[in-house]
């Protein structure tokens, strides 16, 4: 992500506070040989003004030289010891298998994980910028702010920064807020980002700690057979059949638009590499106009004012579809693996080609082929 720096290489530029003043706010957090808590959790998407609530309750074992983690939500679980990592998913009932040190992100973005990482990159920080108290909910809360990043490019807001809430009774951290807007890597998606972390029921060398070393899998949750990728549809292939509707809710179908040349987009609101994808279709919908291309961007998963307002902000100059109770089942003779999926449909409704995902290597050879394809 282009100008925005991850929380742990956090540079702060203010200088208030001396580094002991900063220990002495970790320091419980450090020393303790356990900790656990439930962590209220708001996360704004990156997309669009979107919230998304979750609740988690974590475990943290520090009384061996190996730590062992445990993060569990109401569809997840993440668990972690010297020898591997387990990945449960509540939703099908399976669970996957990894090396302990692969990335997981219920941990890597958890509150305790988040402020310990914070502290040993930053051991000597001196730019803690206190503000003026606050009361929530009728606690007095420290307040300090954390600021590495804030300037202006291309006209708009790059910024990194975070807000942390003090306990003034117990001078334990509560609360976390990180804040980021930025460019998406060398695009021109400009997104803005928050998430917050409420802790409740924090205990630190509980004597009666949650024995989180049993690692074995309950007898219900089944390892996850990896899913089969099929390949993408032939040149020469007829299309299938698709029906959808249009943003005014008229039922539709891709044969409608047979004679004309046809770029199908299937996407969603949210996902990193569609967005990325706008400014070339906006690109295309301007260069070939009047040339009967027909750009038909279809949100399988999404709600008319979420798609809205993802085009509001994103500056989009091309129509999109919806689902009808047929589209899904539909879809799955397109050999959807992954989004966004594009195919360059002819005039006849015959495959021309095929793309998963996005990238500056993709977006050429979807401009040279509808290049080629238009007489």
């Amino acid at each position: 992500m282009k100008k925005l720096i991850p929380f742990l290489y956090l540079f702060f530029i203010i200088n208030h506070l001396n580094a002991q003043d900063l220990e002495q706010i970790f320091k419980p957090l450090l020393s303790a040989k356990n900790i656990s808590y439930t962590d209220h959790i708001l996360q704004k998407d990156l997309f669009s003004d979107q919230l998304f609530r979750d609740t988690a309750i974590a475990y943290f074992d520090y009384s061996e030289e190996d730590t062992l983690i445990k993060v569990i939500t109401a569809k997840y679980e993440t668990w972690r010891d010297p020898n591997k990592l387990v990945l449960i998913d509540k939703n099908d009932s399976t669970y996957r298998l990894k090396n302990a040190n692969e990335f997981a992100g219920l941990i890597y973005n958890s509150f305790n994980e988040r402020l310990q990482r914070f502290f040993k990159e930053n051991p000597k920080s001196k730019s803690l910028l206190p503000q003026k108290d606050t009361i929530v909910n009728d606690i007095p809360y420290l307040y300090y702010k954390y600021v590495s990043l804030d300037s202006i490019e291309h006209g708009k807001r790059v910024y990194t920064g975070m807000i942390l809430l003090v306990d003034k009774k117990n001078q334990i951290p509560a609360y976390l807020r990180v804040e980021d807007e930025g460019f998406i890597d060398d695009s021109e998606t400009h997104i803005v980002f928050f998430e917050e972390h409420w802790i409740t029921n924090l205990k630190l060398d509980d004597v009666n700690f949650l024995d989180i070393a049993d690692m074995r899998i309950p007898e219900h949750i089944k390892l996850e057979v990896p899913r089969k990728i099929n390949p993408l549809l032939e040149k020469g292939t007829a299309t299938p059949v698709l029906g959808f509707r249009n943003e005014d809710g008229k039922e539709m179908n891709l044969s409608d638009f047979n004679g004309n040349t046809v770029l199908l987009n299937i996407t969603w609101v949210g996902c990193p590499h569609c967005m990325q994808s706008i400014p070339m279709l906006n690109m295309l919908k301007v260069k070939f106009t009047n040339k009967n291309l027909k750009i038909i961007s279809l949100y399988p998963l999404d709600n008319k004012e979420n798609v809205l307002k993802m085009n509001q902000n994103f500056a989009v100059n091309y129509g999109f579809f919806l689902n009808n109770e047929n589209t899904k089942g539909n879809l799955d003779k397109f050999n959807i693996n992954g989004y966004p999926t594009f195919y360059l449909i002819d005039k006849k409704g015959k495959i021309i080609k095929g793309w998963a995902g996005y990238s500056k290597k993709i977006s050429n050879e979807i401009l040279a082929s509808i290049q080629s394809s238009i007489h």
